[in-house]
């Protein structure tokens, strides 16, 4: 992962909390990536991946994306920053 420095520090702590959610649902088994880039299991179900798929729509971006805000909230809080 390659982060922008010019990015403010909020921007950028947000970037990295939606990564992590993804490295958690990696190391979790809840998303399987299909090397060939068509397909992928979320949470045990094959899912096809299509032109048409709106990336807003994909389950494991609206995780990602609703845990954001709180996971940002939690580090301000443990660190002060």
């Amino acid at each position: 992962m390659e982060l922008d420095s010019d990015l403010s520090l909020k921007r950028l702590i947000n970037i990295l909390a939606h990564e992590m959610v993804h490295v958690k649902q990696f190391a979790t088994g809840e998303l399987i990536d299909n090397p060939s880039g068509k397909t992928v299991k979320w949470q045990g179900k094959r899912m096809t991946m299509r032109d048409d798929d709106g990336y807003w729509t994909l389950p494991w971006e609206i995780e990602a994306y609703g845990r954001q805000p709180g996971l940002y909230a939690r580090f301000r809080r443990d660190t002060g920053i």
